[in-house]
């Protein structure tokens, strides 16, 4: 499967990304802190946004390596999400991952939003298996102690016809060890 070497616009991408699509790397995703490049039919890689002084005119230097530490470290710590959760059937597969980059399978039907608007709707048995796999991969991902407060169409992308989760960033890892309360409802009430 060809893909066109496809750039997003100059404003979103850095000098860094510059030499990825010159490498031959489609750009097949955009987030507000990586970009997911094209490695082959199976396989992405999700790696940091990063920018040069020239894509923040009116800033200095410092502000432009903040911006590029902080989502290198977004990326560092999606890295270990996807390290605590490893394989499990409703999570988009990691196959690697450094500090450069996350390795994951290549969703082609892209995600759940996309795939709603262009496809015909699923039949009612479908909805349910995508339903029940949604509801056990987030038990799962709980289970690891990883809370997810990004679950939204575009993060869950389909693969041969079945849900994965991806994007775990950002989410908020907690001690393996810990027991999670499940009286929430003490703290809600609460008049400050």
């Amino acid at each position: 499967m060809a893909l066109p070497v496809v750039a997003p616009p100059r404003s979103h991408l850095g000098k860094d990304q510059d030499a990825n699509t010159r490498l031959g790397r489609a750009v097949v995703g955009l987030g507000l802190t990586g970009l997911i490049l094209y490695l082959d039919e199976d396989r992405v890689v999700k790696v940091a946004k990063t920018y040069t002084l020239d894509d923040f005119p009116r800033h200095d230097s410092g502000y432009v390596e903040y911006i590029n530490d902080a989502n290198r470290e977004s990326l560092r710590r999606e890295k270990r999400i996807y390290e605590r959760l490893g394989d499990h059937e409703g999570i988009i597969t990691c196959f690697k991952a450094s500090d450069y980059g996350i390795e994951l399978a290549f969703a082609k039907q892209g995600d759940l939003e996309r795939h709603i608007k262009s496809d015909a709707e699923p039949q009612s048995s479908v909805k349910i298996r995508w339903i029940l796999s949604l509801t056990d991969a987030l038990s799962y991902i709980h289970s690891r102690r990883v809370f997810v407060d990004k679950i939204a169409l575009r993060n869950i992308l389909v693969i041969d016809g079945e849900l994965k989760l991806s994007d775990f960033r950002p989410v908020i890892p907690i001690a393996l060890g810990r027991r999670c309360g499940h009286n929430m409802r003490k703290r809600s009430d609460r008049q400050d």
